[in-house]
């Protein structure tokens, strides 16, 4: 398991225009150069799907397989954009009363 750049033992990232997801799949594509390895297995949770698949995408000659857990996404490919999930979690923020009614909460 690596850390992001700019996170958990990592030195702090300049990113200089460049979005974070595709910043840290070039550096996990030059860490497994690095190392040799040729083709990598990824699992993601949330920033590490968002990168995972940035990573598929940019670097699909040392992709694998991909398991995706909740990736943090700014603007999907995959789905309309914003998800149910997440426009619910939007109206929670904004009018938590109504929100919890509607969901049957309150």
């Amino acid at each position: 398991m690596m850390d992001q750049p700019g996170f958990g033992k990592s030195d702090r990232a300049i990113y200089e225009g460049e979005r974070i997801g595709a910043f840290a799949a070039r550096a996990l594509s030059k860490l497994l150069k690095h190392l040799g390895i040729d083709k990598a297995h990824l699992i993601g949770n949330s920033m590490g799907g968002h990168v995972s698949m940035k990573f598929a995408i940019d670097y699909p000659e040392q992709t694998g397989k991909l398991i995706l857990m909740a990736p943090a996404m700014q603007v999907t490919f995959v789905t309309p954009a914003p998800s149910e999930g997440s426009k619910h979690l939007l109206d929670i923020i904004a009018e938590p009363v109504r929100a919890r009614r509607r969901c049957g909460l309150s």
